[in-house]
């Protein structure tokens, strides 16, 4: 929106894209905490990210066309 015009994000999509930070820093650090194994740890926490990156394209463009799927 600084720089183009072609963004238009209001407050709530300001508001998802926290809470979608937040979730995913949250459940790294869970992952993190539960887990003992290092390879455990490291494929969690890319599993987690993986989905939240997944999670986010959706949310953006509609990959699959969910219902979740932006303009």
């Amino acid at each position: 929106m600084q720089f183009s015009s072609e963004v238009n994000w209001g407050k709530e999509d300001f508001i998802i894209a926290g809470l979608l930070i937040i979730g995913t820093v949250l459940f790294i650090e869970i992952a993190l905490r539960k887990f003992s194994n290092q390879k455990n740890k490291g494929l969690l926490v890319l599993a987690i990210v993986f989905f939240a990156i997944l999670l986010f394209m959706e949310m953006a463009v509609g990959l699959f066309g969910s219902p979740i799927a932006g303009d």
